[in-house]
């Protein structure tokens, strides 16, 4: 028995040793298993964190692009209103310089320039009538043309009537300017 209590001891002493062990190892495995159990449950809220935003940046895209769909009809209806003002702009400006002194080539007849009695300058006149102070001597002229063949036929006409001294005059953007110089130009 002694022998058997010699042979059994150190079996149960290294028995007692293996189990120490195991639990050892078993406590070990228990920490590491709430640790990965803690780290799952962490990793779950990111994951659910990450979803949530995920959804709400889908959702601020889907309102993106409305925005942006919005935004683009809102600036096709400006570009349409531009473009019809643009014409609009370009149609008046084409009828403002046809009917005004100051842009482009006009020409005139003359019929006299006067130092003395001379026409009130208080009276208006038309764009038929043109009544202008220079170099101390009051021009007056008739008619507005835009070609110069029109004014020579006025000239003709006033001279057959008896105002011998009538003469074709012509202006380039509102200044008087010698004849030649802008006959060449219109033809």
């Amino acid at each position: 028995m002694r022998q058997l209590i010699l042979v059994c001891m150190p079996l149960l002493l290294f028995s007692c040793k293996a189990t120490k062990d195991a639990q050892n190892q078993a406590l070990v495995n228990q920490q590491k298993v709430e640790q990965a159990e803690t780290e799952l449950t962490g990793m779950k809220s990111q994951v659910e964190t990450m979803y949530q935003k995920n959804q709400n940046l889908q959702d601020n895209k889907i309102q993106l692009e409305k925005m942006n769909q919005q935004l683009m009809s809102e600036n096709e209806a400006m570009q349409q209103k531009l473009l019809a003002n643009q014409e609009q702009l370009s149609q008046v400006t084409t009828e403002m310089k046809a009917s005004s002194d100051d842009y482009g080539v006009w020409f005139r007849v003359q019929i006299g320039a006067f130092g003395t009695n001379k026409i009130n300058a208080d009276i208006e006149t038309t764009d038929e009538l043109s009544i202008e102070d220079q170099e101390s001597l009051q021009k007056i002229s008739l008619g507005r043309f835009r070609d110069y063949e029109d004014a020579k036929a006025l000239q003709k006409h006033l001279m057959e009537i008896g105002i011998i001294d009538a003469w074709v005059v012509s202006y380039k953007d509102g200044q008087r300017v010698a004849v030649d110089s802008v006959i060449e130009t219109t033809n």
